[in-house]
């Protein structure tokens, strides 16, 4: 059992047992298989939920069927993944959300779905219990600390750089780093690879987004933060969060069981104005 560094973040006291699915990739099948074999009350799925080696445009109908009726499940959180924003703009119209995989085709088969209402409905980022969850994570040098000192902060930052999308204009919260082939100095929250990773001081992230056939889980975690990144090719990984533990687990769909990966122990969840920690020396980014 890991003793993770507490820091206040929360914006409320953790009160139910919360779920953190990692990509799926149409692979819908495997979160229905979690959900049904681990109690929740809660679910935080981290995006990239469409395309996938040789799927089709029916296979991206099937998978906006099945986004479609989380969204109406009322504890079901669904975060937004480079793969997503893709289809969310259309990067036929708007390339600078181009992603690998996208086809018109499907596009047009998630758009019979999936209307502009129901991606409003979707999340640039959570928190639940000590943890800041994004799709591929909050780099240290995207955005200076005191930017994300409260969830409202953070949100209105990030709803500013929807907003900048929706005007054509590229915003470095969902711009693709030079690992990927953008022009960023690093990637931002659906784009920011796990290799090129560093957090930021007293705040605890969960991402995904960075594959691994090799590993289930990975982490980095400096004495001031702690980090995991959940994306694994060869099974799948999620955590489950209650009020004082963080277990990280790995669900093996042949046998329909779930492999114990490692357990976080954080203090008590309550209320405080520092959530994020203390502020870091830096400019903010534009």
């Amino acid at each position: 059992m890991v003793q993770l560094p507490y820091r206040h973040f929360l914006s409320e006291i953790l009160k139910v047992r919360t779920l953190i699915i990692g990509d799926l990739h149409h692979q819908t099948w495997i979160a229905d298989a979690i959900l049904a074999h681990e109690p929740h009350e809660a679910v935080i799925f981290l995006g990239d939920y469409f395309d996938a080696h040789s799927d089709t445009p029916a296979m991206a109908r099937e998978t906006a069927l099945w986004v479609r009726a989380q969204l109406e499940r009322p504890h079901s959180t669904l975060l937004l993944g480079n793969h997503d924003l893709a289809y969310a703009f259309d990067a036929q119209e708007f390339p600078f959300v181009m992603c690998s995989g996208y086809q018109a085709e499907k596009a047009a088969a998630i758009a019979q779905v999936l209307g502009a209402g129901d991606w409003a409905r979707m999340h640039p980022f959570a928190t639940v219990g000590p943890w800041l969850v994004s799709h591929a994570g909050f780099h240290r040098d995207l955005l200076c600390n005191d930017l994300v000192r409260n969830q409202l902060t953070l949100l209105e930052r990030c709803q500013a750089a929807i907003e900048a999308l929706r005007n054509r204009c590229p915003d470095p919260i969902f711009a693709p780093g030079r690992a990927r082939g953008g022009r960023a100095l690093v990637g931002g929250i659906t784009w920011c690879d796990w290799k090129w990773f560093e957090g930021i001081e007293g705040v605890h992230q969960i991402v995904g987004h960075t594959p691994s056939k090799a590993d289930a889980l990975r982490h980095w975690s400096p004495s001031w933060s702690t980090n995991f990144c959940i994306d694994h090719c060869n099974g799948h990984t999620y955590a489950v969060v209650t009020d004082e533990l963080t277990a990280f687990r790995c669900f093996k769909s042949a046998s329909e069981e779930s492999l114990e990966l490692e357990t976080v122990q954080h203090g008590p969840l309550w209320r405080s104005r520092e959530r994020f920690g203390a502020p870091r020396e830096g400019r903010c980014p534009a």
